[in-house]
């Protein structure tokens, strides 16, 4: 099968590969995806392929958890959507204004210092149970106490679920 203008959006694999290699002068590289190569070949013919093929479906997690307070989400879809905006401000001191990494449910964000950024609720939630344990000696028995302190401040800036309690 020839490809053109008119069949690139139909047209297998193998034909694009072919194509890239005879008309492009390119060997796409054997992992390359589909699409990637799909839309190679119709940047290189000067057209946009609006009817593109269905890619495949993002790996779901095979158990999820409900964030606090106990709310359930539908889907994991439902719960990345669940945003809340925060604020993680600057601080004086060594790394304070490094960004901030929280991974949650299978996703890692990165959050900018002093920005206003929106983020899933459960991703808020693990910034909230980041804890450190600091021990102390008491003086008079020498008893070891333990208490825990936040480690990274954070503030809730908008939580739209508010207006639903």
């Amino acid at each position: 099968m020839s490809v053109d203008k008119n069949s690139v959006a139909t047209a297998d694999v193998a034909a694009l590969r072919a194509y890239g290699k005879e008309v492009m002068g390119e060997n796409f590289a054997p992992a390359m995806k589909e699409e990637n190569i799909r839309k190679k070949v119709a940047d290189h013919l000067g057209i946009e392929i609006t009817d593109s093929p269905p890619t495949e479906a993002p790996p779901v997690a095979k158990r999820f958890k409900a964030p606090k307070p106990g709310k359930m989400y539908a889907s994991k879809a439902d719960a990345i959507a669940d945003k809340v905006t925060i604020k993680i401000p600057i601080e004086k001191g060594e790394g304070g204004d490094q960004d901030v990494f929280v991974g949650w449910n299978g996703q890692s964000y990165l959050i900018q210092r002093g920005k206003e950024i929106d983020i899933p609720y459960g991703a808020f939630c693990s910034l909230m149970d980041a804890v450190t344990t600091e021990f102390y000696q008491s003086d008079m028995d020498n008893a070891m106490t333990s208490s825990d302190a936040q480690t990274i401040p954070v503030q809730l800036i908008n939580d739209p679920r508010a207006a639903e309690r």
